[in-house]
């Protein structure tokens, strides 16, 4: 029984994480991506785009990156891109329960299409928005050859109640946004919306593909299940040491 159950957790584990993960890196181009992971009290945002759409989704664009040649400033990225990713999120209202929520830029970098990092779990997020992975292989590019990461994190949040984004009106047209959900690191669910311009993101916990239901339940029910079945064994094993003692 012990055996089956931390099979269960594996399988569970794996599920949870990896079940999804078959999107290309072509289609992880095409259309934004935003990665939710939430944790106690903590809420962070993983977004990828292709940079020259920033403007069209957000407001404002990645030309800060760039320097007077129009090609990406390899110096500049060193020097730190968390106020230019502040500033391109800045048009977003961001709120829990109508509360306002204030989101902080972690980093913001740019990619080679031809050479793009995974984008699917949070990890992958904090991988793609550091300065140190990028800045060599986009050297003497322009925004429209490259694909876009930005980090932002809010703390001390309800983080399961549901996230609220209202992105600005810019004339845009409508767009797919792949949103994808994470508990503590942990895959819930992904899901594919149609996203207006102007328009709002309702992030709900646990929203997405019913196979995020499933592994959640599955999770819970083979850790409850092996909490039991360990505390069983540890009553078990003192109920022998109290009889053995008695004995003698």
């Amino acid at each position: 029984m012990l055996r089956f159950l931390i099979v269960l957790l594996g399988f569970t584990y794996a599920a949870t994480g990896h079940a999804d993960a078959t999107r290309s890196r072509a289609e992880a181009s095409e259309r934004p991506v935003l990665i939710v992971d939430r944790r106690p009290q903590s809420i962070s945002l993983y977004f990828s785009v292709p940079a020259s759409d920033l403007e069209s989704v957000f407001g404002a664009g990645a030309e800060g990156l760039l320097g007077s040649d129009g090609t990406v400033d390899i110096e500049g990225l060193y020097e730190g891109t968390f106020v230019l990713a502040d500033e391109v999120f800045s048009s977003v209202q961001a709120s829990i329960e109508g509360t306002p929520v204030p989101f902080e830029g972690i980093s913001m970098m740019v990619h080679d299409p031809d050479a793009l990092p995974a984008f699917e779990t949070p990890w992958d997020g904090e991988t793609s928005i550091a300065v140190c992975t990028s800045p060599e292989t986009v050297d003497k590019m322009g925004l429209e050859e490259l694909q876009a990461y930005l980090g932002y994190f809010a703390w001390k949040v309800n983080s399961l109640a549901p996230l609220v984004l209202v992105f600005p009106k810019l004339g845009s047209a409508e767009r797919e946004i792949e949103i994808r959900e994470f508990w503590n690191m942990q895959h819930i669910g992904t899901r594919v919306e149609t996203h207006e311009d102007g328009g709002t993101l309702v992030l709900e916990p646990g929203q997405g593909q019913s196979l995020g239901f499933i592994t959640l339940w599955l999770l819970a029910f083979a850790s409850l299940s092996l909490g039991s079945l360990l505390l069983v064994m540890h009553f078990r094993q003192r109920g022998k040491q109290t009889g053995g003692t008695g004995a003698t």
